[in-house]
């Protein structure tokens, strides 16, 4: 199936690819990797408020919200927050994106640019109406090289007893050596994903 999306490159933009993509993945092995992280003992229980870092498309989101939780998205590019807001139109339970950056501008006034780090765009914390410190749990994606920086985001404004599920293999994240753990709780993996408790 992503085989023949990505065949048809040549007849969509980028975004639209990405797009295709992800909506060909999401209903298979994300939707699976949600369903077995939220069975966890340490994933919070609906309807918990959950978070997705880098929205989208929203079908995360949306995922999320099928399961009964109040899911939010924070997504940085607008032509793709606008088409997690449509596709949400149909979806059902409690579902708010925002267009911005998912880091606090403090946050990333400390850091330096690098590959996938996107630092600009506003707080899309205001147009939520909430903090990461109003979140049970978060969701991310990540790029290899944005682990560490994830991780510490998590440990710096995510509340004591929140859960970050980090999609994909662990092994994925070793681009800049292995993620600093020691700062968090209980950790646990599975081949797709990881959860990190503060």
């Amino acid at each position: 199936m992503v085989t023949s999306i990505i065949n048809n490159y040549q007849k969509k933009s980028h975004v639209e690819l990405e797009t295709a993509i992800e909506q060909a993945l999401t209903p298979s092995w994300k939707s699976k990797a949600i369903g077995r992280a939220i069975r966890h003992s340490l994933f919070p229980k609906p309807p918990a408020e959950i978070l997705d870092l880098g929205a989208g498309s929203g079908m995360v989101v949306i995922e999320f919200a099928k399961r009964g939780y109040n899911a939010y998205g924070i997504e940085i590019n607008k032509q793709r927050i606008r088409e997690a807001i449509q596709n949400a139109e149909t979806a059902t339970g409690k579902i708010k994106f925002a267009q911005g950056n998912y880091l606090p501008k403090e946050f990333r006034a400390r850091l330096q640019p690098a590959p996938n780090l996107f630092l600009n765009g506003k707080d899309a914390y205001k147009s939520l109406g909430k903090q990461p410190k109003d979140f049970d749990a978060f969701y991310i994606h990540p790029y290899p090289e944005q682990m560490d920086l994830i991780l510490e985001f998590f440990r710096i404004y995510a509340r004591q007893d929140a859960v970050l599920m980090a999609l994909g293999d662990e092994a994925d994240w070793r681009y800049n050596g292995e993620p600093q753990l020691t700062h968090l709780g209980t950790v646990t993996r599975s081949k797709r994903y990881t959860l990190y408790k503060k």
